[in-house]
C-alpha cells in the first residue's frame, strides 16, 4: 500500500511538471503552424506558377488576337490610300490627256487669226459679199470654199498652190481648201489688190 502511494504521488507529481511544458509547447506549434500557413500563402505554389504558367501561355494568344484586330484597319486605310493614288493618277492622266488636246487644238486655232486680226479684214470682208466677186465664186467653184476637185486648184477662188502661197496663204493652211471662208476672202482680197480682176479672167 506504501508502494502504491509512492508511485501515485511520482505520477501525479510527473504529470504535474509535464502539463505546463506541454502547455507552453502548444503555443510553439500554433505559431509555428501559423507562420508557415502565411508563408504558404506569401510563396506561390505549384497551382498558382501553373496558373501563371497558363496565363503566360494564353497571353500570346490574346495579344496575337488583339493584333490581328488592329492590323485590319491598317490594311483597309492602306487599300483606301492605294485607291486614292489611283484615283489621283488617273485623273492626272485625264488633265495630261486634255491638256494636250487642249496644245493641239490651240496649235489648230492659233494658225487662223481672228478676223480683228487681220489687217483691212472688213474691206475684205466688204469686198467678198459684193456681187461681182459672188459671181467669181460661183463661176469658179459653186462658192464652195472646201472644194479640191484634183485639178490643182483650190478652195472657193481656185487658187494654184503657187498663187496661194506667194499671197501668205500658207501661214495658214498649206492649200485654199484647207482654210476657212474668211481667211480666203482675206487672200483672195489681197491678190484683187495686187493684180485686180486678171486672176479670174477679168
Amino acid at each position: 500500500m506504501k508502494k502504491s502511494a509512492a508511485v501515485l504521488g511520482a505520477a501525479t507529481l510527473t504529470a504535474a511538471l509535464v502539463m505546463p511544458m506541454v502547455a507552453m509547447a502548444a503555443p510553439e506549434d500554433t505559431a509555428d503552424q501559423t507562420t508557415s500557413m502565411q508563408q504558404s500563402v506569401d510563396s506561390p505554389t505549384t497551382a498558382p506558377s501553373t496558373q501563371t504558367a497558363g496565363t503566360a501561355g494564353a497571353a500570346p494568344v490574346n495579344s496575337h488576337v488583339v493584333h490581328s484586330t488592329k492590323a485590319q484597319p491598317k490594311s483597309s486605310t492602306s487599300n483606301s490610300e492605294k485607291t486614292k493614288s489611283q484615283k489621283k493618277s488617273k485623273a492626272s492622266e485625264k488633265k495630261s490627256k486634255a491638256s494636250k488636246k487642249n496644245g493641239k487644238s490651240a496649235k489648230k486655232n492659233k494658225r487662223f487669226p481672228a478676223r480683228d486680226e487681220l489687217k483691212n479684214y472688213k474691206k475684205a470682208e466688204k469686198w467678198a459679199k459684193s456681187s461681182k466677186v459672188r459671181y467669181i465664186r460661183n463661176r469658179e467653184s459653186r462658192n464652195t470654199y472646201s472644194i479640191n476637185t484634183g485639178n490643182g486648184y483650190y478652195g472657193a477662188y481656185q487658187f494654184a498652190y503657187g498663187t496661194w502661197k506667194a499671197m501668205g496663204g500658207q501661214k495658214y493652211a498649206k492649200t485654199a481648201d484647207k482654210a476657212p471662208a474668211y481667211i480666203q476672202d482675206y487672200i483672195a482680197y489681197k491678190l484683187y489688190k495686187r493684180a485686180g480682176w486678171s486672176p479670174w479672167g477679168g
